[in-house]
């Protein structure tokens, strides 16, 4: 099974909070997973997270056209995120509890739909 299967599915049915809290764990686990940072950078709303997730894009894939658009229209609104912040933190850390609700979750409503 696809590990962006359940959070895609929670973005398609408007549980985007979720679906946060599943692409972080994803992400914790695989830093690398450039979709699940792409899903990502469209989920979140603070300009400064959404920066840094930008550049998490463009190190995994410099040329992602995408992600340098998104960067650069933002850092043409705010200079301020044009450099990471030290302090910025894209929460991706989650509880044990909080992912298997969104589990539980998720199967009481593919349970449902069948």
């Amino acid at each position: 099974m696809d590990p962006l299967e359940t959070p895609k599915h929670l973005i398609q049915i408007g549980d985007t909070n979720k679906a946060r809290v599943i692409l972080g764990k994803i992400l914790h686990s695989d830093p690398h997973n450039l979709e699940a940072w792409e899903l990502l950078s469209d989920l979140l709303d603070d300009p400064q997270q959404k920066a840094d997730c930008y550049r998490k894009i463009l190190g995994i894939d410099p040329w992602n056209v995408n992600a340098a658009k998104g960067l650069h229209d933002l850092t043409t609104i705010d200079d301020d995120l044009s450099k990471p912040e030290e302090s910025s933190t894209l929460e991706l850390s989650t509880s044990q509890q909080e992912v298997e609700s969104s589990i539980d979750d998720l199967r009481q409503l593919i349970e449902d739909d069948v």
